[in-house]
């Protein structure tokens, strides 16, 4: 898991190709032009993105995901969310795979994400997103993007 600002991206390109490809194009974006609930291409299946724009909800512990092919980059653009993060391994398994989310419960951390933060999710990485402290409400506007692995 990488908890960073956006500004540091640049960090992360030795990952591999397809993160050096999201990082740039994410960093480069007129988020103006950007509509929520559509999907961009940036290299077909193996580098694409979401724009979401999200109520958050309280955390549930019944409710992290985690990814086999792809790993997840959450970039916040504007507003407040908290995602929970645990170690695939500390979790109880839910859900099988379909076809790349699968479904665990168990305890994990909760981290705030404001404008301009970003975490990347592998596969060991179960992650809950979309939420709020469980106290205050709150939104965010983010990109989802997915880099195969």
């Amino acid at each position: 898991m990488i908890l960073d600002r956006i500004e540091n991206a640049g960090l992360y390109h030795g990952i591999s190709e397809n993160f050096k490809l999201a990082f740039e194009t994410i960093t480069s974006l007129d988020l103006d032009k950007l509509e929520p609930g559509k999907r961009y291409e940036i290299k077909g299946d193996e580098v694409h993105f979401n724009v979401q724009e999200v109520d958050c909800k309280a955390p549930d512990d019944d409710y992290y995901e985690a990814h086999v092919e792809y790993a997840d980059i959450q970039y916040i653009l504007d507003g407040t969310e908290y995602m929970g993060w645990a170690n695939l391994h500390t979790l109880t398994q839910r859900e099988a795979y379909k076809p790349d989310i699968a479904w665990y419960r168990g305890k994990g951390t909760m981290l705030r994400l404001d404008k301009g933060d970003f975490m990347v999710f592998f596969p060991e990485d179960a992650h809950m997103p979309c939420r709020n402290d469980g106290v205050n409400p709150c939104r965010s506007l983010k990109l989802v993007v997915k880099v195969k692995l």
